[in-house]
């Protein structure tokens, strides 16, 4: 079975070399049952990282809102200037002078200052909040504490912003709240009369006077103290949720068609220590209770974008929800460090209470929690992932532990392994590539001699990080190149998600990326377009396809040309994907073979393409490397398709059913 099975396989889309001018022949034989491609196969990967949640995503305008930024990674202690953990010596670099990042604090005629208390604080989670003094006060004076949220807080002209601080004082004090933009414009503003010696939220809505950036700015014109904590702004959000997301980026995520998404990770699952690892129930709950978190990419999450708001997510872009664990192992490329087998029980009751929360009835405690947060109904909760990237012995018996212990519970969700367990109970086994374009197209390869049958494979990370180009085309293709070979494998790769989704241009801490942002605009690179065209047009089975290359004169071909074709059952349509990676245009022949329909039909042409390999994206440029469509007539059962240099081409055969093999 297995030898018959790798025999198909390198017969079913079979990729080969393309020398500049080269002619290639794509042969598909369209009376080939085929094999069933997964329909969610291509998703989205979300971590916490390049500001994509914090200062992205999560719509929060107010960085360092809480107060807990200046707070070291948990589990860690400063050492030479370095944040350290307490296994392998791994550290950051960490300054920790700063008492209140991201803020500034200002005074003008007014004495006045600013200070950081824990003394009953709003919640334990939140030990910090900000304590304004004001003595002296002469006329027109004022003290301000001010924020300019993440690189700027875009203000559009009539649209409501929703502001909200909680505050105590000793006795009452008004405390003005403004926007204020360039040349000190005042794009709105209140006053708040505090009067609660207790903490309690107040709250106002602005509307915006003007488009602008603009910085928030807390003034205080009375002698007295004001507590202060969780300050915050909220511009309109995605369907209008509370506490919710930016709409253009909910609306990048979407247009993609995703199939699932990976959340919260990545390396941010593992943490630089088990203290800082993520915990997904602490993410749940009103904000002011959340703890914040270090993310390993080098700054502090408010968590604002906790379980209850990924499942959310996934549920507005129409993805079922994978959900990764930790399995009390840290980063193993840091710190290294792991809780004991035998103390594994919180970390194992942890993720028992998170699926409880997606999945549980209202009469469960985190199902009831989830129906107090205004979703009753459970969410749609399909894959657990155990760990991440844990690849040492010491994983196999935390894995076996966990999916003991899940599996007995909810025994109908979908369990995946970091690594290959031959004794073990493994649905998916998770695969992470990143090289350069060139090994990337190939590396489906070593696929084609494992065994199929015992279990799936998830690329759960993939892209290029050698040679990269900032997400040129060039990089987008070898990508692109790499999804096709893991279509043609779909009897083994089941799943798929490119990582990282998300970049602000203000923060490059991973140079690649599919969407860029700044505060208002977007971008998406090549392969977000790659991504899209896998993820809009396809069928639902493989079709065995050979490519073959007229070799070059000199007799040295190169992989260069790719390509697979795919049924659509539904519809009678055939569909062929082409990469051509060579810097020419190749011309291929396309050949139906077995083919008894009609012999004229038209031809569905998606194109991605670009002057230079090099091209790519930005926020100037948005729209420099993007699909292009047409159509055109074909007949016969062989036609010659010119397939552009440095190009990913989807064409759609418009064959009504007629000639093709129905899987049914």
């Amino acid at each position: 079975m297995k030898k018959t099975v790798i025999c198909c396989m390198l017969l079913w889309a079979f990729s080969v070399g393309a020398a500049l001018g080269q002619t290639a022949s794509v042969t598909i034989d369209t009376g080939a049952e085929g094999l069933p491609l997964n329909p969610g196969m291509f998703g989205l990967f979300f971590e916490e990282i390049n500001y994509s949640g914090d200062g992205g995503l999560y719509a929060e305008q107010i960085e360092n809102r809480s107060f807990e930024d200046y707070r070291l990674p948990e589990g860690t202690v400063i050492r030479g200037g370095k944040a350290v953990g307490p296994n392998k010596g791994w550290g950051v670099e960490f300054r920790s002078e700063n008492k209140f990042p991201n803020w500034e604090f200002s005074a003008r005629d007014v004495e006045a200052y600013l200070t950081l208390e824990t003394e009953n604080p709003i919640h334990p989670n939140n030990p910090s909040y900000a304590c304004v003094t004001v003595g002296t006060a002469f006329p027109n004076g004022e003290a301000v504490l001010s924020n300019d949220g993440f690189w700027g807080i875009p203000i559009n002209k009539g649209e409501k912003y929703k502001f909200s601080v909680f505050a105590r004082v000793p006795e009452k004090t008004p405390v003005g709240v403004r926007l204020v933009g360039p040349e000190n414009a005042v794009l709105g503003e209140t006053t708040l009369e505090i009067a609660s010696a207790g903490w309690t939220k107040y709250e106002a809505v602005f509307t915006g006077r003007e488009t602008a950036d603009a910085r928030l700015e807390l003034v205080f014109t009375k002698p007295g103290k004001v507590y202060l904590d969780e300050v915050s702004l909220f511009p309109p959000t995605f369907n209008d949720r509370p506490n919710g997301l930016r709409r253009d980026l909910v609306e990048r995520f979407r247009d993609l068609n995703p199939g699932f998404v990976r959340f919260p990770g990545g390396c941010v699952v593992e943490g630089c220590t088990i203290a800082n690892r993520y915990q997904p129930t602490t993410t749940l709950g009103p904000t002011e209770t959340r703890p914040s978190r270090w993310s390993l990419w080098g700054y502090r999450s408010n968590q604002g974008m906790g379980l209850h708001e990924y499942l959310q997510f996934c549920e507005d872009v129409g993805a079922e929800a994978m959900l990764v664990v930790s399995c009390g192992m840290v980063c193993e490329f840091r710190d290294g460090g792991m809780a004991p087998v035998e103390d594994l029980q919180p970390f194992i009751d942890d993720a028992l209470n998170a699926i409880e929360y997606a999945l549980g009835p209202v009469t469960s405690r985190y199902g009831a929690m989830r129906a107090a947060a205004g979703h009753p109904e459970p969410f749609n909760l399909r894959y657990v992932e155990i760990g991440n990237e844990n690849w040492s012995k010491a994983y196999i018996p935390r894995y076996k532990a966990f999916h003991a212990a899940l599996k007995a519970k909810y025994p109908d969700l979908i369990y995946i392994s970091c690594i290959e367990i031959p004794d073990a109970d493994v649905d998916i086994r998770d695969d992470h590539f990143y090289a350069t374009p060139g090994k990337l197209a190939v590396i489906p390869d070593r696929y084609d001699s494992e065994t199929r049958g015992k279990r799936k494979v998830y690329i759960g990370e993939f892209g290029v990080s050698q040679k990269v180009h900032n997400g040129n085309l060039n990089d987008a293709l070898g990508e692109a190149a790499m999804m096709l070979g893991m279509e043609r494998r779909a009897d083994l790769i089941t799943m798929a998600s490119y990582a990282p989704r998300f970049h602000n241009v203000n923060d490059p801490s991973w140079s690649v990326q599919m969407i860029g942002f700044d505060n208002r605009r977007t971008f998406c690179q090549p392969i977000y377009y790659v991504q899209k065209m896998f993820a809009t047009q396809k069928g639902d089975r493989v079709i065995p396809t050979e490519v073959s290359v007229l070799r070059p004169k000199d007799g040295t071909p190169a992989r260069d040309l790719f390509a697979v074709a795919h049924r659509d059952t539904q519809t009678g349509d055939l569909l062929v994907r082409i990469v051509n990676r060579s810097a020419a245009q190749a011309d291929v022949r396309i050949e139906l073979k077995n083919w008894t329909g009609k012999t004229e039909f038209t031809v569905e042409e998606e194109v991605l393409t670009s002057e230079k390999a090099t091209d790519r994206n930005s926020l100037d440029e948005p729209e420099k490397v993007v699909p292009k469509t047409s159509e055109f007539r074909a007949s016969g059962t062989a036609f010659t398709y010119k397939a552009a240099a440095n190009s990913l081409t989807n064409l759609r055969l418009k064959l009504s059913g007629s000639g093709l093999r129905n899987s049914e």
